[in-house]
C-alpha cells in the first residue's frame, strides 16, 4: 500500500504516503472521525487498484446526565422523585449512597428514567446520587451528582432562634419558631418527633394529634397553653419527655358550667416522663381525661388548681400506671384520680389534695394495685375522710407500704 486518503465533509485529506503493510487510524480523546477512506494497493510494487472503506471513530464523551429533582432545595419532608435524562441512545448508570464517604462505587444500569428516594421511618436519611452515561461507542461521560436530606420524622422547634420564615422547614439547621408551624403535620398518620427548645405556645384553640408522636424537650422547653387550648390525642401513641406543659387560667362555660380539660386521651397510648404538667382553671377543670386508653406517667409532676373543682386525672375503661410522681390538686373540692372501670397501678407517688372536701382517689368498678405511696391531705372540713374510696365492684388487689397523713 503506497498511500491513503480520507474524505470527510467533501474535503480530501492525505493521511499517509509510502508503502505500509498495516495502517492504524485513531483519534484523540474528545475527537471523532467519520468518513470514507481510500487506499492504493500494491503487490510486489505493482499497482493493484483502489480500496475504499468507511471508517467511524468516536472518542467524544457524551454529556453528563441531567438529574432533575421534584424537591426544592436540599431538604424534603416527602419522598423525592429524581428524573434522569441523557443524550439519545446513551445508557445511564447510577448509584445511590447514604453517605459521601462510601469507599467503593457500585453503579447500576438505569432501567427507567426516574429514581424514587423515600423517607425511612423514624430516621433522617441523607441521599447521595451519582450517575454517568455511556454512548453507543462505549464512551463514558463525567459523573453528575445530587444530594438531599429526607426527614419526615424529626421536627425542630426553637423559640430562641430567629429563622427566616422563608427558610424555616423544621430541620435542625432551619427550625420552626412556633408550634403553630408543626400542627399541619400532626394528622398525617406518619410517626414524628418534635424537639423543643425555649418557650413556645399552643394555639388558643383545640389541637388534634392523630400521628404517632414523640415530644422531647431540650433547653428550657416549655409549652404554654392558652385558656382555649385543648390537646386531643386520638387513635395514636404519644411520648412526652423532659418538658413543662402549662395551661393558663381557663374559664368554664358560664351557661352549662361544663368541666374544662387540658389533655384528652381517646383510644390511644401516652407515656409521660420527666415532665411537669400544670393547669389552672377558673371554676372547674380536669388536667387529663383518659378514655379507653393507656396512660403511663413516670418521674413527673401533675398540678391542677381551680376555685370549685379540680381533678388531676379522670379515666374510663383505661389502664393507668403511675410511678414516682408528684400529684397535687387544689380547689374547694379536689381529687387526684377519678377512675371508672379498667386497671390502675399507683406506686412510689406523692399525692396531695388541698381543699375543703377532697380525696386522693375514687374507684368505681376498677381493679387497682396501690403500693409505697405518700398520701397528704389539707382539708378545711374537719370530718375524717378516707383518702381512697371504692365501690363494691372495685378490687384493690394490693395495698401496702402507703403513708397517709
Amino acid at each position: 500500500m503506497a498511500s491513503s486518503k480520507y474524505n470527510a465533509s467533501k474535503a480530501t485529506i492525505k493521511l499517509a504516503e509510502g508503502l505500509f503493510s498495516k495502517v492504524n487510524i485513531d483519534a484523540f480523546y474528545g475527537d471523532d472521525i467519520k468518513g470514507e477512506t481510500s487506499f492504493s494497493i500494491y503487490y510486489n510494487s505493482v499497482y493493484q487498484g483502489e480500496l475504499k472503506t468507511f471508517i467511524e471513530i468516536d472518542k467524544r464523551p457524551p454529556a453528563s446526565p441531567e438529574l432533575t429533582s421534584s424537591a426544592q432545595g436540599d431538604f424534603s419532608r416527602e419522598a423525592v422523585t429524581l428524573k434522569l435524562s441523557a443524550e439519545e441512545d446513551a445508557q445511564i448508570y447510577y448509584e445511590i449512597q447514604t453517605t459521601k464517604e462510601q469507599d467503593e462505587d457500585s453503579f447500576t444500569l438505569a432501567l427507567t428514567n426516574e429514581l424514587n428516594l423515600n423517607p425511612i421511618e423514624n430516621k433522617e436519611t441523607f441521599y447521595y446520587v451519582k450517575a454517568y452515561t455511556i454512548d453507543k461507542a462505549g464512551n463514558k461521560s463525567d459523573i453528575s451528582s445530587y444530594s438531599i436530606v429526607i426527614d419526615s420524622y424529626n421536627y425542630f422547634v426553637n423559640a430562641n432562634v430567629n429563622t427566616d420564615s422563608e427558610k424555616a422547614n423544621g430541620s435542625k439547621e432551619y427550625p420552626f419558631n412556633s408550634l403553630e408551624a408543626v400542627i399541619p403535620y400532626l394528622n398525617r398518620k406518619t410517626p414524628m418527633r418534635i424537639q423543643i427548645e425555649g418557650t413556645v405556645s399552643l394555639p388558643n384553640k383545640p389541637v388534634l394529634i392523630k400521628a404517632d408522636c414523640e415530644i422531647t424537650g431540650g433547653k428550657d422547653a416549655r409549652i404554654i397553653a392558652e385558656e382555649n387550648s385543648l390537646l386531643t390525642i386520638l387513635d395514636t401513641k404519644i411520648v412526652i419527655d423532659n418538658c413543662i406543659l402549662e395551661k393558663h387560667l381557663a374559664k368554664a362555660n358560664s351557661d352549662t358550667n361544663v368541666q374544662t380539660c387540658f389533655i384528652e386521651l381517646d383510644n390511644s397510648s401516652a407515656n409521660i416522663k420527666n415532665t411537669e404538667l400544670i393547669a389552672y382553671f377558673e371554676t372547674t377543670g380536669t388536667l387529663i381525661e383518659v378514655n379507653k386508653s393507656t396512660l403511663t406517667v413516670q418521674n413527673s409532676g401533675i398540678t391542677v388548681q381551680s376555685s370549685s373543682y379540680a381533678n388531676a386525672i379522670s379515666a374510663f375503661d383505661s389502664e393507668l400506671r403511675l410511678d414516682g410522681n408528684r400529684i397535687t390538686s387544689t380547689a374547694n373540692t379536689a381529687i387526684n384520680f377519678s377512675i371508672h372501670e379498667g386497671f390502675t397501678e399507683l406506686k412510689n407517688n406523692t399525692c396531695s389534695v388541698i381543699a375543703n372536701l377532697g380525696r386522693i382517689a375514687e374507684f368505681s368498678n376498677t381493679t387497682a394495685d396501690i403500693s409505697n405511696n405518700k398520701f397528704y391531705s389539707k382539708l378545711s372540713d374537719e370530718k375524717s375522710i378516707s383518702p381512697i374510696w371504692q365501690d363494691d365492684n372495685t378490687s384493690i388487689r394490693l395495698y401496702r407500704g402507703n403513708i397517709e397523713e
